[in-house]
């Protein structure tokens, strides 16, 4: 019995670790993704201050290597999406396997409530029994 409940508090537990891992990615995916519009804002004020002769030189070293952190973001931001994919899939996993022990647990338990009930039952039963063959024995 309390193999079982130890069973369910270790895969909770590691259900929680995977659920936690889980918001720890989506998390990154959500600052990587304000990072992408706070780079697209910079280089629309970039692109308006580049409008200025003087400033188009300068534009180009820095276009290029916004458009090369851009990049960078947006794979990170995929391998993010299938690390997230992976991690919801682990979590799902995790979710059954609780699930079949608490099951098993509760059929457990289920089977100890019965055959208490039908044991006091009989218990019952036997003491109607005797007191009926004292009231007939006393006829």
């Amino acid at each position: 019995m309390k193999a079982v409940k130890g069973l369910i508090r270790l895969h909770r537990w590691q259900l929680d670790e995977k659920r936690r891992n889980l918001a720890d990615l989506e998390r990154m995916k959500e600052e990587f993704e304000r990072q992408v519009e706070r780079l697209e804002a910079e280089i629309a004020a970039e692109q308006k201050v580049a409008s200025d002769v003087e400033a188009r030189f300068a534009y180009g070293a820095y276009a290029q290597t916004a458009v090369r952190r851009r990049a960078t973001l947006q794979r990170s931001i995929a391998d993010l999406n299938s690390q997230i994919l992976a991690a919801r899939e682990e979590v799902a996993a995790a979710f059954q396997e609780v699930k079949k022990y608490e099951l098993l647990q509760e059929q457990r338990d289920r089977r100890i409530r019965e055959w208490t009930a039908r044991r006091e039952q009989s218990i019952q039963d036997e003491v109607a029994i005797q007191g009926y063959r004292r009231r007939q024995g006393g006829d």
